[in-house]
């Protein structure tokens, strides 16, 4: 009866060892953002929004969040993952009495929302079109915008 060599059991082993740590290596690169704090306001030629929402979202993190402007168009972010956002100006959606909330996660935010009011030029009402950007860092930031053509 032939020896049996045990190289190939080792190399097996050794393999799956080296797969298990090139799986666990590949998540070390990215760390955990931190939050940060966002408050400003939005206006259009100096004069507050009204109803809409203000929506930061960032396809490197993984986030999208909405929130609705006060009247006299100021908002304030309590936790918000550090990292660049695309910002968009979002009005009412006033078809089928939906919520900026009420979305489908299969497609991206902007690709949901068609109605634009006067006050909220075209570009800035998505985040595929606006040129709105904000870096959100650790402790307290700004962010105030006045929306003109």
């Amino acid at each position: 009866m032939p020896k049996q060599s045990n190289v190939r059991p080792f190399l097996a082993a050794a393999c799956v060892c080296v797969a298990l740590m090139a799986a666990t290596a590949i998540g070390c690169g990215r760390t955990d953002n931190g939050t940060g704090e966002v408050h400003g306001q939005v206006t259009f030629n100096q004069q507050p929004i009204g109803k809409a929402h203000i929506m930061f979202e960032s396809g490197d993190i993984g986030s999208v969040l909405a929130v609705p402007l006060d009247s006299d168009g100021s908002f304030h972010v309590d936790e918000l993952k550090t990292g660049e956002y695309v910002v968009a100006v979002v009005p009412p959606d006033t078809q089928g009495g939906r919520e900026i909330g009420d979305f489908d996660g299969s497609k991206p935010l902007a690709q949901q929302r068609s109605t634009t009011r006067e006050n909220i030029p075209a570009k800035f009402s998505s985040t595929l079109t606006s040129p709105l950007r904000h870096t959100v860092v650790e402790g307290e930031s700004e962010f105030s915008v006045d929306l003109a053509d």
